[in-house]
């Protein structure tokens, strides 16, 4: 940790200071995520450190603002620790669909936060991260991993602390005397892009990147008719290895209602089976190679029986 930069932020405003010193914030970090940060560097609960000041919002309960998109929780945490706003993580402004609802905030990349630690850094949740859309590593190019659900239907706050500390290396950067328990920290990672055509299959997850275009989103509409669920379910069991479902597989997002609604599930197994089934359907619109001769075939089958028609996205390409 950067204590000198710390410092320097600190020394550049003459406000008075709440929290008199806390870890660097990153520009691409989610705003959650550096809290954290800072309440585990003195030693809090990220619940407990949080509360007072939602409630000092004016939230009627504990809780119940999304932090990462709230911009005056921004403003006064940037006037409590002394830090310029130019300096402080931005709040997320994708609205919608694109953006992940809070208790959906699950997701991150091992080989990241491995780089983060080898650096000296603390690791850090990323913006891009809460995309429904973002469920690999452009960097790394392998899928990401998540951390479990939150069961606790009242409560909305992902703590990450725990995952944190499950690594030696994730955990050294905090620079706390307490030495954790390493061990089982409710994470897991679904999916393997190695079980597929690794080239194939990077390329055309990148057409399903925001902004999307009219095509993508026509496919990626297609992709969640219930027509589909089989499809998609059996990636699930396919992709997913770590033999740790009950936790996840029991949220009402992930409920066989799905079938009848035209949802997007949030969970990352899922939303990587969506996305590996839009994948396939774009590569049968151009005729390409296929990233996997499963699901090529099974999505071959049901264009046959007309339970699906690429015809619908582009006519004078989808000749089925």
């Amino acid at each position: 940790m950067d204590y000198g930069k710390v410092r320097n932020l600190y020394l550049q405003s003459n406000k008075p200071r709440q929290i008199p010193i806390c870890p660097s914030p990153q520009r691409s970090e989610l705003l959650s995520s550096w809290i954290e940060r800072t309440a585990c560097f003195y030693g809090c609960d990220f619940d407990h450190w949080l509360a007072p000041i939602q409630l000092s919002l004016g939230a009627r309960k504990e809780h119940s603002i999304d932090i990462d998109k709230n911009p005056k929780l921004r403003r006064s945490l940037s006037s409590w620790v002394g830090i310029p706003l130019s300096n402080m993580p931005t709040a997320l402004s994708k609205t919608g669909l694109v953006l992940l609802p809070p208790r959906a905030r699950l997701v991150f990349c091992q080989i990241c936060w491995d780089e983060d630690a080898a650096s000296g850094n603390q690791p850090y949740v990323r913006q891009i991260w809460t995309h429904w859309n973002t469920v690999y590593c452009e960097k790394h190019g392998e899928f990401l991993s998540a951390k479990h659900t939150n069961l606790d239907a009242r409560n909305d706050l992902i703590s990450w602390r725990s995952v944190w500390e499950s690594r030696q290396n994730w955990w050294a950067p905090f620079q706390l005397n307490k030495r954790p328990n390493f061990g089982d920290a409710g994470w897991y990672a679904p999916g393997r892009i190695a079980e597929f055509h690794r080239d194939r299959l990077l390329t055309t997850l990148r057409r399903f990147h925001s902004p999307l275009s009219p095509t993508a989103k026509q496919i990626l509409a297609l992709s969640l008719r219930p027509a589909l669920y089989r499809v998609i379910h059996g990636l699930v069991c396919q992709t997913d290895k770590s033999g740790k479902r009950f936790p996840r597989m029991i949220e009402p997002w992930e409920s066989v209602g799905w079938k009848h609604k035209l949802a997007r599930p949030v969970l990352l197994e899922t939303r990587i089976a969506v996305l590996i089934v839009a994948s396939e359907l774009y590569r049968m619109l151009e005729r390409s190679e296929p990233i996997d001769v499963r699901v090529r075939g099974q999505l071959a089958s049901l264009l046959g029986a007309k339970h699906l028609s690429l015809y619908e996205i582009s006519p004078h390409l989808a000749g089925r």
